[in-house]
């Protein structure tokens, strides 16, 4: 990152929880990269949760803003109001134009520009794919999180082919805002356990990864090697990261965990048309890369 120029910046705003700000500071990467800016990132709207994990830079502000959040006294109550009073100076200083990305909108990496905010989840390897292995070399865990890890995991790892299974339910069994055939966006269950079939044999241990497993017991009853797992969130990411199989969710979560595992001979199966199984369209309509395997998904619309 080079030194901080009132004349050479772009903004990208977070949004959203770990997998769609990965995506964001993809985005900021990428395009600062490509145009030769520096970039900042915007936390008005959401502080960075990535940070709290992995071992990238808090860009080019990063100095200013830890010596204003580190404040004694300031960490609570007033740390939300600080943020975006820092943000809203960093868009007086630095930024003269905002530009707004749909969900949907199609990648157009030649468009960026100096001194622009710019807004959106950017959830496709294509707006950064030139830039891809600056950011998967980035995008490391930080020790602390991955030693922990290890040392509870490692040897179960080296003696089985582990499946890593995520299921998202939580907020998307509500999403009706979004207009997507139903307000269950969540996948039918049905998903797993055609993907699961080949692998219920006794060198393979399944483990499940879900912000809601009370109900996976009873519903993968069938399956003896299976770990269902209670980690916090970054010890579920790094099973997906580590696995030898992925199958993921509609989920970013999950899409960064399988598209940052390094297994040479990773499989990663992934629902089709992503968030938009119910009305037969992929959104958002890159969202896959091109080794991945897709599986047809059944709507549950009626």
């Amino acid at each position: 990152m080079g030194k901080l120029a009132f004349n050479k910046m772009i903004g990208v705003t977070f949004q959203g929880r770990l997998g769609n700000q990965l995506f964001q500071y993809a985005f900021a990467i990428s395009a600062s990269e490509k145009i030769g800016v520096n970039f900042f990132m915007d936390q008005s709207q959401q502080r960075g949760i990535i940070y709290e994990y992995f071992n990238i830079e808090n860009s080019a502000t990063s100095f200013l803003a830890s010596k204003i959040f580190n404040i004694s006294g300031y960490k609570n109550i007033f740390n939300h109001y600080l943020r975006k009073a820092f943000a809203t100076l960093l868009k007086l200083l630095f930024i003269n134009k905002t530009q707004l990305f749909s969900l949907t909108q199609p990648v157009n990496t030649n468009d960026f520009e100096n001194k622009k905010l710019y807004i959106g989840y950017f959830q496709s390897e294509l707006f950064f794919v030139d830039y891809k292995e600056i950011i998967k070399s980035k995008f490391t865990i930080k020790d602390k999180f991955r030693d922990k890890f290890n040392t509870q995991f490692s040897n179960l790892y080296k003696e089985k082919i582990v499946v890593a299974v995520h299921i998202r339910k939580g907020d998307y069994v509500d999403q009706q805002h979004l207009n997507l055939g139903n307000a269950d966006i969540s996948l039918p269950l049905n998903y797993y356990h055609k993907v699961l079939k080949p692998y219920l044999t006794a060198e393979h241990l399944i483990i499940f990864l879900s912000d809601e497993s009370s109900y996976l017991e009873s519903e993968f009853s069938y399956i003896s090697n299976k770990i269902i797992s209670t980690g916090n969130v970054i010890t579920d990411f790094q099973h997906l990261l580590n696995a030898n199989i992925c199958i993921i969710a509609n989920s970013t979560f999950s899409w960064w965990a399988a598209y940052l595992n390094a297994n040479k001979d990773k499989r990663i199966y992934a629902p089709q048309h992503f968030l938009g199984y119910n009305i037969n369209e992929t959104v958002p309509p890159y969202i896959y890369p091109e080794d991945w395997i897709i599986v047809p998904v059944d709507s549950i619309c009626l």
